[in-house]
């Protein structure tokens, strides 16, 4: 299949290229394909390494092209070196969630839902973005927002997490105040 996402490690000495169908580990150094890890039902939407390159992450939303929302892990780790999942953060059971970005560190994920709509003066409607602690996917931060996140970064220390909207704005999020701070 076609290269759907790219990512080098952190020191530049492999890349991952993930298709539909599996996972590409790359050496930089004469750009021969190491491994073939194979991607058993896990259509993801990102891909990326985690510190010390000896593990990567994937991500998928939990929604079908229907948008009906489908149980499924949000977040997977997987070792490099085999491809076995050594971590799962699963979705949430009452709706869609669509995954914005993962911290540099591979501890949080953020990832949008329709759960909740808020909008200034209504607080019934708007957007929701949740934060989860991969190593305690139970318990969820939720950060209200007037805009729908489209996509995010997290900053290299984690602390501020950045979002674009459908709108073509860009909101800066303060994560551990969980607070909005700038808005353009």
């Amino acid at each position: 299949g076609l290269p759907r996402h790219l990512m080098f490690a952190d020191d530049n000495r492999q890349a991952l290229m993930a298709t539909e169908e599996q996972v590409l580990v790359i050496d930089t150094q004469d750009w021969s394909i190491r491994r073939k890890l194979p991607r058993p039902g896990f259509a993801n939407d990102d891909v990326g390494f985690l510190p010390g390159s000896r593990q990567y992450y994937e991500t998928a939303h939990s929604m079908d092209m229907k948008g009906h929302s489908t149980k499924t892990n949000l977040l997977e780790i997987r070792d490099l070196k085999s491809g076995e999942s050594v971590k799962k953060v699963p979705g949430p059971d009452e709706s869609s969630a669509i995954p914005i970005a993962v911290s540099p560190d591979g501890k949080m994920l953020a990832y949008r839902s329709d759960t909740f709509r808020y909008v200034p003066g209504r607080p019934d409607e708007g957007e929701l973005i949740s934060l989860v602690k991969v190593d305690d996917p139970g318990k969820v931060t939720r950060l209200k927002s007037s805009k729908v996140a489209y996509t995010g970064a997290f900053s290299p220390d984690g602390r501020w997490l950045l979002t674009t909207g459908t709108d073509g704005g860009a909101t800066l999020w303060d994560v551990e105040q969980k607070k909005e701070r700038f808005r353009w």
